[in-house]
């Protein structure tokens, strides 16, 4: 999984805790506690998300090994100094780069690490462009990504020592059509809803625009890992 791949070389344990902005339903962070043993804190803006997390954490037997809480990017705030390491998953969504990694900067201890996976644009995209405009509804975010030096800009400012900065939209769409083979078996022996089929198109929808405008160039997803002051070199 994608998730414990960009978390291992952090070097994670039952000793450590990690901040995880991005959860989702929770599947990243309940990967990441029962693989690697760490305290997870997931952070999502959708509150129906949250609560569907934190239900599936305790059917797994999680609990608050991998909590997921509500939180705001117009208004970042996370417990100050709270956490071992961090990462974070598309954080951003149309909103600039300083306030969200600000307030995660503020919320690992000293030498904390940070991986930071987000959509980057070299080039201003055109939200009158059909293609452009099309995977930003889908999205549901505006057409306004930052750029890749800019991020890693924002991060040196912040006091990190960004030691790798890597573009893994290949990978990340390889990884999609995997997934999509699995689900599209799964659908063959388990026959979906409505309601779950126009799920399903959506995402396919989703995943097409943003497939089209990575091969294109004009899309990009890139991981960071940055230390802290005192921090360890990053493996991978």
């Amino acid at each position: 999984m994608e998730t414990l791949r960009l978390a291992k070389p952090i070097g994670l344990s039952a000793a450590s805790s990690l901040i995880l902005v991005g959860a989702g339903t929770g599947g990243p962070a309940r990967s990441i506690a029962s693989n690697l043993g760490v305290w997870v804190t997931g952070f999502e803006t959708n509150p129906r998300l949250v609560e569907l997390a934190n239900e599936r954490s305790l059917r797994a037997g999680l609990g608050r090994r991998a909590q997921v809480e509500i939180w705001d990017p117009l208004l970042p705030s996370f417990p100050v100094h709270h956490y071992h390491h961090g990462m974070a998953l598309e954080p951003l969504r149309g909103t600039k780069p300083e306030p969200a990694l600000a307030a995660l900067s503020l919320a690992l201890k000293p030498g904390g690490q940070l991986v930071l996976v987000e959509l980057v644009a070299d080039m201003k995209l055109d939200g009158i462009d059909p293609a452009i405009a099309a995977w930003a509804r889908l999205d549901n975010r505006p057409p306004a990504l930052p750029a890749e030096l800019a991020i890693t800009r924002v991060l040196g400012r912040l006091g990190f020592d960004v030691r790798i900065v890597e573009d893994i939209s290949r990978r990340h769409m390889q990884q999609v059509v995997a997934g999509w083979r699995v689900a599209v078996q799964a659908m063959q022996e388990t026959r979906p809803t409505l309601h779950e089929l126009a799920r399903v198109v959506r995402e396919a929808e989703l995943s097409l625009a943003r497939f089209r405008l990575m091969r294109a160039g004009r899309l990009r997803l890139v991981r960071w890992h940055a230390i802290g002051r005192g921090g360890i070199e990053p493996a991978g």
